[in-house]
């Protein structure tokens, strides 16, 4: 069996045992047990009358408790579990990746859930709440304004700018729940092909590259590529086998004036 070896404050404490039993000199004890003779003679300096006060005053101190984060959550307006129809739910969300130099990357992700059509694929190095709203509005001119719209709890999806544009629009919202990405399954899902398809494929330098890329990924995704769930039809021939309404111009109303946010005008 192998032996444990003394650590160096029992060899310090068998050394003063041996001296002061007069079986050697401290030399010799600090030789045999491989002893430093500084670390034998050490001994630790009393603490100041201050520090002995500061000590006592710090047993009896009572630490605060801990508060529990408290998550901030969009209020829902609409509660759909799931689309019936072209356009009667969308979902957005963010995705993250970065440049070969280290520059970060954002991009934003608006989808039809019924149809599976990626109405928007927007890189940019920072997406704040108003350019969230330019480029859904970007999406209704052309798509038409979705019934529902489906995110989490990020701050860009529930800040009021956000919330009073949609409700000023008429589009209701479903917040899933802090930590249930499975609720917003059709966005996750798409991701998930998105990364594996190409940004974990691609090596991008420039903001630039990242759009022509990602424009041309968002392209083959809805004009080429076959879904089962569609009946391997793409995207958009199954948003053309389903016939619905053209969108019509929609005039899509700013939050009451003086707020300091972006308006949006009238849009074809």
């Amino acid at each position: 069996m192998r032996k444990k070896a003394l650590s160096p404050a029992s060899r310090r404490a068998y050394a003063r045992v041996a001296v002061e039993g007069g079986v050697c000199s401290a030399r010799r004890a600090c030789y045999f047990l491989k002893v430093p003779r500084s670390n034998y003679w050490y001994h630790p300096k009393e603490p100041s009358s201050y520090e002995q006060g500061l000590i006592k005053r710090s047993l009896g101190l009572r630490v605060p408790p801990s508060r529990k984060k408290i998550v901030r959550r969009g209020r829902s307006t609409g509660l759909p579990t799931k689309a019936e129809y072209r356009g009667h739910v969308w979902t957005w969300d963010f995705i993250a990746d970065a440049t070969t130099r280290g520059g970060s990357i954002r991009m934003l992700t608006i989808l039809d859930e019924y149809t599976r059509e990626c109405h928007v694929l927007r890189a940019d190095r920072a997406l704040k709440s108003g350019d969230v709203l330019e480029w859904m509005g970007r999406g209704i001119a052309e798509h038409g304004a979705p019934a529902y719209l489906r995110s989490d709890n990020g701050s860009e999806f529930i800040a009021k700018a956000v919330q009073a544009w949609l409700k000023e629009n008429e589009i209701k919202t479903i917040y899933i729940d802090p930590g249930s990405p499975w609720q917003n399954g059709f966005v996750e899902s798409f991701h998930g092909r998105f990364r594996d398809e190409c940004l974990n494929r691609e090596q991008f330098w420039k903001l630039t590259e990242v759009r022509v890329v990602i424009g041309d990924y968002r392209g083959q995704y809805n004009h080429h590529r076959p879904h089962s769930k569609l009946g391997y039809l793409s995207p958009v021939r199954f948003a053309a086998s389903h016939i619905t309404p053209s969108p019509t111009p929609v005039e899509l109303r700013s939050p009451s004036a003086g707020d300091g946010q972006p308006t949006t005008n009238l849009i074809h």
